[in-house]
């Protein structure tokens, strides 16, 4: 079911899905800010940017692109904002803060053909193995009962779930 589901492209789904997918990614970001803020008293800013790719690829993953862009711009708005020098102030001096941002806010973009190549690749490992169990797609697997042989046995190949 997790295959049918990545495979429904962003502009198919419905306005509810997408707003809580949306919301769940800046939750997410906000989550990996709190981390960040933790960790940076610690260990410095350097790390706290790998917090932020989760969120990233989360949302991008799950939720499509509209929901990655919105984790990508909400990351590199938010690691501006917390962890580059001037604090608190949107304005970036150095060029290596300027390269993280960038690349941050990119990620969010890079990752979505990812992510559809592998919706792509779920949906026919979904439809190959319906197909080699006799399922049809218009019914779920549960409608159907095992053909069953003289001898009490399934027919059904050895890699299908029963039902």
């Amino acid at each position: 079911m997790k295959d049918t589901m990545l495979a429904v492209p962003d502009r198919n789904r419905p306005l509810a899905i997408k707003l809580a997918a949306c919301s769940a990614a800046l939750l997410l970001v906000a989550l990996s800010t709190a981390v960040g803020l933790y960790l940076a008293s610690r260990w410095g800013n350097s790390p706290v940017v790998m917090l932020y790719l989760l969120p990233v690829l989360a949302a991008a993953i799950y939720g499509g692109l509209g929901p990655g862009l919105v984790a990508a711009v909400a990351s590199a708005l938010a690691y501006n904002y917390w962890f580059t020098a001037p604090l608190h102030t949107f304005v970036i001096h150095e060029a290596a803060d300027i390269v993280t941002v960038v690349v941050l806010f990119l990620g969010g973009r890079g990752v979505q053909p990812a992510c559809r190549i592998g919706a792509k690749a779920g949906a026919a490992r979904f439809a190959a193995r319906s197909a080699q169990c006799g399922y049809s797609r218009l019914r779920p697997p549960s409608a159907f009962s095992a053909k069953r042989s003289a001898g009490g046995r399934s027919e059904r190949p050895a890699a299908c779930p029963a039902v």
